[in-house]
């Protein structure tokens, strides 16, 4: 029979959850490719074991249902034990006992949770695409929330009142009224718009729609400061609980986090790769930046070792709790 999560970290199944943490970072520090002597494959397979122990027994949820399958299978034995060979908890069709297996043994706990689960080198558990995904919606939700509302902001502050001139349903001029009035504004500006279009378009001889509207516009470097206060924020929320913790409000809830390519906790500057460099593209460019975001982190979904271009650049892991 495989050892169990204990054994393996070499804790007692009452230890608390520091005593289970110094254990693992014992055997995890046993393990280091620069001390050890034996074989790499080994190695591997060992520190695979010891980070499949740490995620189970360190998260409350998973410890007590692995604790369930060993109570199980403690208690299949005893049943048998006590039967004096009688092993029947149903009966076959010709009278013999048939013992029942316990469903939810610790090996086959283990079995099945190796099967299933992609790794990282280091043997921790690569976060579903699921999690991942509904992680990053959460996260996403809430940047934009801040940047719907730091835009409204800007409109409410900082707008001016400008003249718009419109062709063929296409804006060509925006013209903000400075010491004047709109008629006068619209007198000028709607010559000059239709003469530029029809240079633009010299084959064209039916006569475009024109429109001018009063419209109100936040001047281009108020645009600019809003758009840094909204990187900034977008980075203080993602940035500084990942550093700390390895999650986000959305990888909190959806029990995943990050962490650095050898497993260790995710360092600031890994951080800050991780979620800056999406979130700038994002900012930067609109919503053509937004899809090449999105497009960065997703591309886990289709990478072998499970890791989008931010991990790659990074070089971090996305993985369960």
């Amino acid at each position: 029979m495989s050892d169990t999560h204990y054994e393996i970290l070499g804790v007692s199944t009452d230890a608390s959850r520091d005593e289970i943490r110094d254990a693992y970072r014992a055997r995890v520090s046993e393990l280091d490719p620069e001390s050890w002597k034996g074989d790499a494959s080994e190695r591997r397979d060992r520190a695979a074991s010891v980070n499949r122990a740490w995620n189970v027994l360190s998260d409350p949820f998973q410890k007590e249902r692995y604790d369930s399958g060993i109570d199980d299978t403690i208690e299949g034995i005893d049943d048998i034990d006590a039967s004096d060979g009688d092993t029947s908890a149903t009966s076959g069709r010709n009278g013999k006992a048939k013992a029942k297996p316990a469903r939810n043994s610790a090996a086959a706990v283990a079995k099945r949770d190796s099967a299933q689960v992609k790794l990282t080198p280091t043997g921790l558990a690569i976060a579903p695409t699921r999690a991942r995904i509904n992680a990053l919606s959460v996260d996403v939700l809430v940047i934009l929330v801040m940047v719907f509302g730091l835009n409204f902001l800007a409109g409410v502050l900082f707008s001016n009142p400008a003249v718009q001139v419109t062709i063929n349903d296409k804006i060509v001029s925006t013209t903000e009224i400075k010491n004047s009035t709109a008629d006068a504004v619209k007198q000028i500006e709607q010559p000059k718009a239709v003469a530029k279009w029809k240079k633009d378009n010299p084959g064209v001889k039916k006569a475009p729609k024109v429109a001018v509207d009063k419209v109100k516009v936040v001047p281009g470097n108020i645009t600019l400061i809003f758009q840094l206060i909204t990187l900034v924020l977008a980075l203080l929320y993602t940035v500084i609980p990942s550093a700390r913790t390895g999650q986000t409000l959305g990888k909190r809830i959806f029990k995943i986090r990050l962490v650095g390519a050898d497993g260790s906790d995710v360092a600031w500057a890994q951080s800050l790769l991780h979620y800056g460099v999406p979130i700038a593209i994002a900012i930067a460019l609109a919503l053509l930046g937004a899809v090449v975001a999105i497009g960065m982190v997703v591309w886990s979904v289709w990478d072998k070792n499970g890791q989008g271009i931010n991990d790659k650049l990074a070089k971090t892991f996305v993985v369960e709790v």
